[in-house]
């Protein structure tokens, strides 16, 4: 039996982290700044301007919507 931290991402909890990062990428792209959030294997990968991060399901899983959000955010705006 997998520990909690070791489980893949759920059905629900990727469709909840698209959908937060659907609306971070929407407030970001009005802003003018470009981003693009895309479903991988391994989690959401996030691309800003110039590069991108992953954002591993381990870590997704253990995050609030608004903190997925906000993560997204981060990245993108970092470039």
């Amino acid at each position: 039996m997998l520990a909690s931290s070791d489980r893949p991402i759920s059905g629900s909890e990727m469709l909840e982290a698209l959908a937060a990062g659907g609306r971070a990428v929407a407030e970001l792209n009005a802003q003018g700044k470009p981003a693009r959030v895309c479903l991988v294997p391994d989690g959401l990968w996030v691309e800003g301007r110039q590069k991108g991060a992953l954002i591993h399901g381990r870590e997704l899983r253990t995050m609030a919507p608004y903190q997925r959000a906000q993560r997204i955010r981060e990245i993108a705006s970092s470039f």
